[in-house]
């Protein structure tokens, strides 16, 4: 085994004679060196490994440690040796215990707001019996975003310690998850395509569109009865996101399509135009309804 100068220091290592010769897997904890080890024989493999432990170095400092094991081979093409870059991460994972700490107080902050304006609501309609169809349609809106503001601030890290980064159709399932089963032989709602990262400045336009498009299938499209079946696609065009959601397999007699100038149709544009810089098409099919919506990546991402 062989370290270079930068090694020595981030082991805090002054003199690295005692330690030649001797197995790099020891130098571990020993709840880690089974992870090391299967890290070693990957790249004896010629594959590369990578894994993330904590390790004292020889004076005693506690670190934590990104490592990539790699394979280097010979004219042959055969791992001849292996190589083990080590990246200090301590304090990246520091930062982000404190950053989830703050991030789980204030999602619990949130919720609580969430469920006291609808109590509020609930409240409100008690006295006004003849709103209860704007009741509900309010209370849905505002649990949609209760889901999406819940899926954006997430807590689990990769193994560098990084916080997982929230993508578009996982934002996707959690807003339809409540409108019938997504996934398995029952699932009314597929959903699939090309995924990319989603920010929380988009999350909010993006609940209330989905949370529209899904409540008008329920009350006059494809989720009126188990036959009927939406298909939501997203496609990368350029520098844009391509949505597209299709409603078949149910009459859709009943759908609303006068209705250019309702709320619902108001909101559904206002949040797609307006509020995330795109475009939206509704085009009537013989057996069903499909809805292009495009929307640029740099506003999706933000």
């Amino acid at each position: 085994m062989a370290m270079n100068a930068n090694g020595l220091c981030l082991m805090e290592i002054d003199d690295f004679n005692p330690l030649k010769g001797q197995t790099w897997s020891l130098f571990w904890p020993e709840e880690t060196r089974t992870q090391v080890a299967d890290a070693v024989n990957r790249a004896a493999e010629g594959v590369v490994a990578r894994f993330t432990a904590e390790c004292a170095t020889a004076k005693g400092t506690l670190k934590v440690w990104d490592v990539v094991v790699a394979p280097v081979c010979d004219a042959t093409g055969r791992p001849a040796q292996i190589v083990a870059i080590s990246q200090d991460i301590t304090e990246r994972r520091r930062v982000h215990e404190r950053t989830a700490l703050m991030s789980l107080e204030l999602s619990h902050r949130i919720k609580n707001v969430f469920a006291v304006v609808d109590g509020v609501i609930s409240l409100s309609a008690r006295s006004e019996p003849d709103r209860t169809g704007f009741v509900d349609k309010l209370r849905r809106r505002l649990n949609a975003l209760g889901r999406a503001t819940a899926y954006v601030s997430p807590l689990d890290v990769d193994r560098a310690g990084l916080p997982v980064i929230p993508t578009l159709l996982g934002l996707l399932s959690t807003l339809l998850e409540p409108y019938g089963a997504t996934m398995g032989a029952e699932r009314q709602i597929t959903i699939k395509g090309a995924d990319c990262p989603v920010g929380h400045s988009a999350t909010t336009a993006m609940a209330l569109v989905i949370n529209e498009l899904a409540t008008n299938a329920v009350k006059y499209g494809a989720l009126r009865s188990p036959a009927g079946h939406i298909s939501l696609t997203v496609t990368h065009v350029d520098a844009s996101v391509g949505l597209v959601w299709e409603e078949a397999g149910q009459k859709l007699d009943a759908h609303p399509k006068s209705a250019a100038d309702g709320f619902g149709t108001n909101l559904l544009h206002n949040a797609v135009i307006r509020l995330l810089r795109g475009s939206l098409q509704r085009d009537w099919l013989p057996n069903g309804l499909r809805i292009s919506i495009t929307i640029p990546m740099a506003t999706l991402m933000h």
